[in-house]
């Protein structure tokens, strides 16, 4: 055990002793003054005030002076902790007191050094929290941080520094060489990345610039490859990168093409600044379509174009026939068809008219025949909200065939169970391209309506 520190904060004059304005900072730090006649009492308590001194004016440069001694803020009297390497070296220099519970907690100024006594990190606790300014020096072989680009363009030693409160990572983690080169500097809230993350280069240009909001990559990412005159640019989503796809066939024949938003990506491995060691990422989920996305034909003609939000389909979505006559056009609201959606016949003519209202048939819908000539006419009552909450029986939906008999059919309630190849099939049959439900090109549609 150490001696008790009778060097520590003024009990008397407390913020006024600390607190000073950036042109007072000379004055920060100021211990009391005390005849000490031993001369080893008298190097301990040079160190203490020093690292006092060192110690407040970093807090006044960050704004985050303390406003109050250890025994104002409920602790105990604060007493310094020497631990020592076989040499009789200081290995580890701390203040510490007593909590409630009697406790002996790290308290205040907190060093550690090797044997030849070089500083190896410094910084200061509040009730055996990390808080405010720490720092670490590295000699560049302590972490496989320092071998991996770009910090071994970089003269070691390294020195670390970030800013915590209550424990955690709270403000700008920074990183600089031997030559006060800047390396990195990332931001953090509350243990978390948030705000700006850059990287650099050994000649000061930036490598890679970044944001992050709660943990989460969002915003652009720009990446600065050598000699190039622009900076490559990616678009994240709360950890989700946006980016274009084309899916292929076997010889090159593009099958679709859109947006997707990729799976998110979360932090499998925290960063851990006392380590030098960053964060890592995996994704988590699934990839979802979200913007314009379109499929094609063997021949190449369009099939379906649309647009997705989180694989979702809203707004105009467009069908068409393999020989590029339009097949289908309607709406999505929410995934669910919404406003006036007809259907053409592949000889141009109208096949079908009818408006929906949040999925459900509303309204007067026809049909007519290949030649022209009506088909079908039926009304549909909108439906109240008591209705649309209630569980009725599927509406009966009366169409007639091309010989002008009456057919019945009941509006299916779930989802097609037939295979892909049953539904070319009748496709084909039925002289249509197949209705496929934009979410999925290998299902039917949702909900299938009877065929028009």
């Amino acid at each position: 055990m150490g001696r008790s520190c009778r060097h520590g904060w003024s009990q008397e004059k407390g913020a006024e002793e600390y607190v000073s304005s950036a042109n007072q900072v000379g004055q920060l730090g100021r211990l009391r003054r005390e005849t000490i006649d031993d001369p080893h009492e008298r190097s301990i308590a040079k160190e203490c005030k020093m690292r006092r001194y060192m110690n407040a004016t970093a807090w006044a440069l960050l704004g985050c002076v303390a406003l109050c001694s250890p025994a104002e803020a409920g602790m105990g009297d604060v007493e310094l902790i020497q631990e020592r390497y076989p040499n009789a070296s200081i290995k580890i220099e701390r203040e510490v007191t007593q909590d409630e519970g009697g406790n002996y907690v790290n308290h205040g100024y907190w060093k550690h050094l090797d044997e030849n006594g070089t500083m190896l990190a410094e910084g200061q606790y509040l009730h055996n929290l990390r808080d405010g300014v720490w720092s670490r020096w590295f000699r560049g072989s302590e972490s496989n941080l320092f071998r991996t680009a770009p910090f071994n363009q970089f003269k070691p030693p390294f020195v670390s520094t970030a800013s915590f409160k209550d424990g955690n990572l709270h403000g700008v983690w920074g990183i600089h060489d031997a030559n006060q080169r800047i390396i990195m500097e990332v931001s953090f809230v509350d243990g978390e990345r948030h705000g700006p993350a850059n990287f650099y280069n050994a000649d000061g240009t930036k490598l890679q610039e970044a944001n992050y909001v709660n943990g989460l990559l969002d915003g652009e990412v720009l990446e600065y490859a050598r000699g190039a005159k622009q900076p490559s640019r990616s678009l994240f989503i709360k950890g989700r990168k946006l980016a274009a796809k084309v899916d292929q066939e076997r010889g090159g024949r593009k099958k679709s093409e859109g947006v997707y938003l990729h799976a998110p990506q979360v932090a499998k491995s925290q960063d851990d600044w006392w380590n030098a060691t960053l964060a890592t990422y995996e994704p988590q989920g699934k990839d979802e379509r979200h913007g314009k996305w379109i499929t094609y034909y063997s021949n190449g003609q369009i099939q379906v174009e649309g647009e997705y939000e989180f694989d979702v389909p809203v707004g105009k979505f467009i069908w068409w026939y393999s020989n590029g006559q339009k097949a289908i056009q309607g709406s999505y609201v929410a995934g669910k068809e919404n406003g006036r959606w007809l259907w053409w016949h592949e000889n141009g003519l109208k096949k079908t008219e009818g408006d929906f209202e949040k999925g459900d048939q509303v309204g007067r819908w026809m049909s007519w025949n290949p030649d022209g000539r009506v088909a079908s006419s039926q009304n549909y009552p909108a439906k109240t909200d008591e209705e649309l909450s209630s569980v009725d029986q599927p509406p009966m939906i009366v169409i007639t065939d091309d010989a002008g008999e009456e057919m019945v059919e009941e509006e299916s309630q779930e989802f097609v169970t037939s295979t892909p190849a049953e539904n070319e099939a009748e496709a084909k049959d039925l002289d249509e391209p197949s209705l496929l439900h934009p979410q999925e090109a290998s299902l039917p549609i949702l909900n299938p309506l009877p065929r028009r």
